[in-house]
């Protein structure tokens, strides 16, 4: 929905092409084009790009599970470079513990005791800092689960349905995973990934046999919060945004926590197009414009 167009290279300080917006001069910073310019609109929830060097302009919708990708590949980045600088620090740290733990030791036990302890001091440190990767790598799962529902989603499209990903609440912070509009109305799909097993019990969301109450009050929230945003569409078509929330990584027994759906992602599909018409064709694209509008692409640079 967000056009596409082929423009005369502008300048960075002319006006954006799709919003009006100033441009501002940047560069790719990471992938094969790393390095090479690009023009950027100053507004963050604006699409458009501009390749200097093949004087291509395409703004583009998000793809599922972009943000989260991105966010994955910042914090990494990050990440890895403060263990790069601590690690010697930390390494010298080690070998001076494990060196004291060692004579220590050896005043009270036997030298191969004496041994072990001065290991286990090391091997306490390399846990350490193991410790510091497994929640960025949660990132990249979680990007990987949103792709995942995002392949299922797209199969609604011969269908009439149209998803929105990665989109942004106006002045708030966050962004919903995906929307989708279609012959059945409007849903609002929270995608998670989770290393334990998902029950839904007695209308509880369950991860590992612990209620995750947070998760529903998420996704419901967020489907108010859009409901708001294009309250007068919704009024028009006497609707109600429909929360869902969607296990990337594991199949569970679909089922209803506080009346929210939770599905798995080979079952989203069919519980989006599982129900009675309520839009035409016309409406849905109509209302997949005042979205596209309401809520901006969540920043991806």
């Amino acid at each position: 929905m967000a056009p596409t167009s082929e423009l005369a290279i502008p300048a960075a300080g002319d006006p954006c092409p799709t919003c009006g917006s100033p441009l501002r001069l940047t560069t790719y910073k990471r992938g094969p084009k790393s390095g090479r310019p690009l023009i950027v609109c100053s507004d963050y929830s604006c699409p458009t790009l501009f390749d200097v060097e093949e004087g291509d302009l395409t703004p583009r919708q998000p793809v599922a599970g972009e943000s989260a990708q991105a966010h994955y590949e910042r914090e990494r980045t990050a990440r890895v470079e403060r263990l790069r600088t601590a690690v010697p620090y930390l390494a010298a740290l080690a070998v001076l513990a494990a060196a004291t733990t060692f004579f220590l030791a050896l005043t009270l036990v036997e030298v191969r005791w004496a041994a072990g302890a001065a290991l286990g001091v090391v091997l306490f440190f390399v846990w350490y800092v193991g410790r510091q990767l497994p929640d960025v790598l949660d990132w990249r799962h979680g990007a990987e689960a949103e792709r995942r529902v995002g392949l299922s989603l797209s199969g609604l499209e011969p269908l009439g349905f149209v998803t929105l990903y990665d989109r942004r609440l106006r002045g708030r912070g966050g962004n919903i995973d995906s929307i989708t509009v279609g012959p059945t109305g409007v849903f609002v799909v929270e995608t998670k990934y989770r290393r334990r097993s998902v029950d839904v019990i007695n209308g509880r969301l369950e991860v590992g046999g612990r209620e995750q109450d947070e998760v529903i009050r998420q996704v419901t929230d967020l489907a108010m919060l859009v409901q708001v945003s294009i309250a007068e569409a919704m009024n028009k078509h006497r609707l109600t945004v429909v929360p869902m929330i969607c296990i990337g990584n594991r199949k569970i027994a679909t089922g209803r926590a506080a009346g929210v759906s939770v599905v798995s992602a080979n079952e989203i599909a069919k519980s989006i197009s599982t129900g009675p018409t309520v839009l035409e064709a016309a409406d849905v694209q109509e209302l997949a414009r005042i979205l596209d509008d309401a809520l901006p692409a969540f920043d991806r640079r």
